[in-house]
C-alpha cells in the first residue's frame, strides 16, 4: 500500500533507531509528500535531512512547517534550533531573527518554560556568532556545556551544544577547549550508533568534533566490553561494580542501564546483588529516565507521530 503515509512513519522510526539517519530521511520525505499539509511530517522531513546533512532540502521543509504551523500545538519548538542554525551557515541574518521573533512567541504561552529557555539560549548564541560578538557567544556555549553533569540535560540540548560548539570552532578562533568539551558531551551521550551520529550531524561533520564523538562512542563500547569480560569469566560483581563507577562517572546510560542488567542476571552469584541493583536503579532515575527526545511533540507524541531514541 505505497500510499498508506502512517507505514512510512513506523519505517522512519526504526531507520532512525538503527542510525540511518540518510535512509530514515527518504522515508519521511515521501510521507510529507503524500500528506503535503500535515505539519509533523514536514518536521519528521526537515530533522531527518538536517541529521542527514541535507541542508537545502532541511531548510525548504523547516521554513515551508513554520509558515503553515507554528502557531499549531501540532509543531514540535526544537525546529525552530534546527532552523536557526541553518539560517546562521547561510548567513542569514534576517532569517535568523525572524525564527527567534517565532521562539518568543511560542514562549508565551508555552508550557515547557525550561525546555524553551535553553532553545532561547541556543538561538541568541548563534546571533551573538553571526554578529561577531564571540566573547558573549562562548560564555552562553559554556553555560549550557556545563548543564551536562545534571539530570535536566538531554539528547536535544546535547545536539545543540555540540552543534554551537563547532561553529564556534569555525569562526577563524582557536578554541583550546573545544575539545575537551565536545568530549564531555560525547562520552555521556554516545549510547549507540544513532545517538552518535546525530551528534556527529549536528556538529557537521565537522573536525576535529567529529572524531571526538566517535572516539567516545568507542571509548564507551570499550568500557562496556571490559566490564562485560569480567562477567563472563565468572566475576559478575566486579563487572557490576566497575559499570556503576564509569556510569556515575560519565553519566553515560549504556553503561548505567548494563550494570542494572547484569545485577539482575547473575544476582545469585553476586554477594550484595540487592545493594548494587538498587544503585544502578538510582543512577538510571537520574540520567536516563527522560530517553532522547528527537522529534514529533513532547505532549501526544504517540498521536503526532513523535520519536524517541531509547536511551
Amino acid at each position: 500500500m505505497p500510499q498508506y503515509a502512517d507505514s512510512y512513519d513506523v519505517l522512519g522510526r526504526v531507520l532512525v533507531e538503527q542510525g540511518e539517519m540518510q535512509a530514515a530521511f527518504d522515508i519521511y520525505q515521501k510521507a510529507a509528500e503524500l500528506t503535503p499539509g500535515s505539519v509533523t511530517r514536514l518536521l519528521h522531513a526537515g530533522t531527518l535531512a538536517f541529521y542527514a546533512g541535507k541542508n537545502e532540502e532541511a531548510l525548504t521543509a523547516l521554513d515551508r512547517a513554520c509558515v503553515i504551523g507554528v502557531t499549531s500545538k501540532m509543531f514540535d519548538d526544537h525546529a525552530l534550533v534546527l532552523l536557526a542554525l541553518l539560517q546562521f551557515d547561510a548567513r542569514d541574518g534576517k532569517g535568523l531573527q525572524r525564527t527567534h521573533d517565532h521562539l518568543g512567541r511560542r514562549r508565551e504561552r508555552a508550557t515547557d518554560e525550561a525546555r524553551l529557555q535553553r532553545f532561547d539560549a541556543a538561538i541568541t548564541a548563534l546571533r551573538c556568532l553571526h554578529d561577531k560578538k564571540l566573547a558573549q557567544a562562548m560564555r552562553m556555549v559554556r553555560e549550557m556545556t556545563d548543564e551536562v553533569e545534571g539530570e535536566e540535560m538531554d539528547m536535544e540540548a546535547a545536539c545543540n551544544v555540540v552543534a554551537l560548539w563547532a561553529r564556534l570552532n569555525s569562526q577563524e578562533v582557536q578554541l583550546d577547549e573545544m575539545p575537551t568539551q565536545v568530549a564531555r558531551v560525547g562520552q555521556r551521550f554516545c549510547v549507540s550508533k544513532a545517538s552518535t551520529e546525530m551528534l556527529v550531524a549536528a556538529a557537521q561533520n565537522a573536525e576535529p568534533a567529529a572524531t571526538l564523538i566517535r572516539d567516545s562512542h568507542v571509548n564507551i563500547s570499550a568500557m562496556a566490553e571490559q566490564a562485560m569480560g569480567y562477567a563472563l569469566n565468572g566475576a559478575p560483581a566486579e563487572a557490576v561494580k566497575m559499570l556503576l563507577a564509569q556510569g556515575e562517572q560519565t553519566r553515560n546510560a549504556k553503561l548505567i542501564e548494563l550494570a542494572g542488567l547484569v545485577a539482575q542476571r547473575h544476582h545469585e552469584k553476586i554477594d550484595d546483588a540487592a545493594t548494587l541493583a538498587a544503585a544502578a536503579k538510582a543512577l538510571m532515575t537520574r540520567y536516563c529516565s527522560k530517553g532522547a527526545h528527537l522529534i514529533g511533540t513532547r505532549t501526544g507524541a504517540r498521536a503526532a507521530g513523535g520519536l524517541r531514541l531509547r536511551a
